[in-house]
């Protein structure tokens, strides 16, 4: 591989994060289902397949979640790790990518393969590492891809982007497992600055059934309505979940009998998933504001450094009008873009951005970059 002059090494996979086990088990399960669908032959399922791991379980979410360990320094072992997966990945993507895509199949391994491999692609034979499948390691990261794009369509469902940090979300107890192993991702890929596991408390009413309650007590209706609307909601739910029905002055009341809702304060934005509700604080504070703002600017320079076609590790000066940081948020973005902010330069290329925030706020901003 080319990436990093990186050479592959077997003792790399010492250092595997979850995420890069994950990738593993499912390229090995991938390979396990196209075996089968080969040998039928099911070839509608086994490219469709084919094409879901490379788009959305590879593409749109591995590299996602590996891209900052590629910043890392050139023998980092974190970072090695990330690389080795790759390879061992793409090394068997190919693998089975080769009876549909012989070409581009091949061409890729010739650019991968070490002197002591095969010559060609279709001389390997296809093969599943059934010791590096984990079901439960690749169900639990579901549900947290599941959570973070619950996030991703509240953020749109209220135009606040990603680059804007959500300072808390409130997810089910019955994950707490999975949040506890894997929360992590859900900040990174989320943005998000606090996770809380624990069931939302918002502002509970409770409606009575008529339908029902008119099957059951017929003109003693009224009397039942009364009690249910004596009752604290949170104290009749708590109640019906652990006991399944509870008698009030001799009338019986289950779940079925009444319905609750609950109200989310304006500030909160609930989103569905599979295992409840992501409950998303969307209030944005000046910090978070602040914070959006520094992503904005690095993503405009690494725009600018992509236009004058500058290599990764090439050093700038910078001159940037129309927003003012702290001494530390510039040494952030110094850090971010491989340069160094000045007063005065003799810029190479300008460029004006105009940047509107999610509070509406507009800045009006001048940019000038400097080779060194």
């Amino acid at each position: 591989m080319v990436l990093d002059n990186f050479v592959p090494n077997e003792e790399y996979m010492n250092y595997l994060r979850d995420e890069d086990k994950w990738i593993i088990s499912k390229i090995n399960s991938l390979t396990k289902e196209i075996i089968e669908d080969l040998e039928i032959p099911h070839l509608h399922s086994y490219t469709w397949k084919l094409r879901e791991f490379i788009l959305n379980d590879l593409s749109r979410w591995y590299i996602k979640l590996i891209r900052s360990r590629t910043w890392m320094e050139k023998d980092d072992p974190d970072k090695l790790s990330a690389y080795q997966t790759l390879y061992y990945v793409l090394m068997k993507l190919i693998t089975i990518l080769s009876p549909v895509a012989p070409h581009i199949s091949e061409k890729i391994y010739q650019n991968m393969k070490t002197e002591d491999m095969p010559e060609s692609v279709f001389m390997n034979k296809i093969t599943i590492d059934e010791e590096l499948i984990d079901r439960t390691l690749e169900e639990d990261i579901e549900v947290v891809r599941e959570i973070v794009d619950a996030i991703l369509r509240g953020r749109d469902k209220v135009k606040h982007t990603l680059r804007y940090p959500i300072s808390k979300i409130i997810l089910p107890k019955s994950i707490e497992n999975v949040v506890e192993k894997y929360g992590y991702i859900i900040k990174e890929q989320g943005n998000v600055k606090e996770i809380d596991v624990e069931e939302f408390k918002g502002n509970m009413t409770v409606k009575p059934n008529y339908r029902e309650l008119g099957k059951v007590f017929k003109s003693e209706v009224p009397n039942v309505v009364k009690i249910i609307n004596s009752m604290n909601p949170n104290e009749l739910s708590e109640k019906l979940k652990e006991e399944g029905k509870i008698t009030i002055d001799g009338y019986e009341i289950k779940p079925e009998y009444v319905e609750f809702k609950i109200e989310i304060p304006e500030n909160i934005v609930g989103m569905e998933f599979s295992k409840g509700n992501v409950y998303i604080n969307i209030e944005l504070t000046e910090d978070i504001i602040k914070e959006g703002l520094m992503r904005e600017v690095i993503r405009r320079i690494q725009s600018m450094r992509k236009d004058m076609d500058l290599d990764i590790e090439e050093k700038i000066k910078v001159k940037m009008e129309g927003i003012e940081f702290s001494e530390d948020t510039l040494k952030s973005i110094e850090k971010e873009v491989r340069g160094t902010f000045f007063d005065e330069i003799k810029p190479d290329y300008e460029q004006e951005w105009e940047i509107k925030t999610p509070n509406k706020e507009v800045y009006r901003i001048k940019i000038g970059v400097e080779k060194l």
